[in-house]
């Protein structure tokens, strides 16, 4: 009988490792794409590595008045830089909607142009692009927490975009079906850089 106690213990922890979450947390803003995933208090993963900047978000807390100049918030990043992100984003959660979890979904896009009825035709599209995609986003994924804002810029030349997404989903479910997402992630930055 103690034969079988260190098996089915092994197998209980093997369980327990593939029903475990993991939290993936990708950001996008004009100092390009950041992507953090976290096992527990491990980090697994982090693009661009330990020579970029901090990939955490820094906590909202109440601000003293201070002497300081503020610093300038940041300004998005391209549109044309984020598509192929979107493009592998929206393939990987399409196959892992029943088994995933949006813990914050970010979205602000401000339409910029040097023509101002350019981008007021922008800032238009978008936010009725906004208002149609709500609904069946909601239907498809249980978001706890959204905010997806548009805005229009007179004085910028070009559009701008900053997300950021918060996600979690069993080790299991990972395994399973998102390791085709990283390796299409892989290849599209070795591209990008070529």
């Amino acid at each position: 009988m103690n034969g079988w106690i260190w098996p089915a213990l092994i197998l209980a922890l093997l369980i327990l490792l593939l029903a475990s979450r993991l939290r993936i947390r990708a950001e996008y803003d004009e100092d390009g794409i950041r992507i953090t995933a976290r096992f527990g208090v491990f980090t697994v993963f982090r693009h661009p590595g330990r020579n970029g900047k901090d990939q955490e978000m820094p906590v909202s807390k109440p601000r003293k008045k201070s002497k300081k100049p503020q610093k300038e918030e940041k300004k998005g990043g391209k549109l044309p830089d984020i598509r192929e992100l979107l493009s592998i984003m929206g393939n990987t959660l399409g196959k892992l909607r029943r088994k995933l979890r949006v813990d914050e979904l970010v979205l602000w896009y401000c339409s910029a142009s040097k023509d101002p009825a350019s981008a007021a035709l922008g800032f238009g599209g978008a936010s009725a692009a906004v208002g149609m995609l709500t609904a069946p986003l909601e239907r498809a994924f249980r978001i706890r927490r959204r905010d997806i804002r548009t805005a229009v810029s007179f004085t910028d030349a070009e559009p701008t975009v900053i997300l950021k997404l918060s996600i979690s989903l069993s080790l299991f479910a990972l395994l399973c079906l998102a390791l085709p997402a990283v390796l299409r992630f892989f290849r599209a930055m070795r591209n990008r850089k070529d």
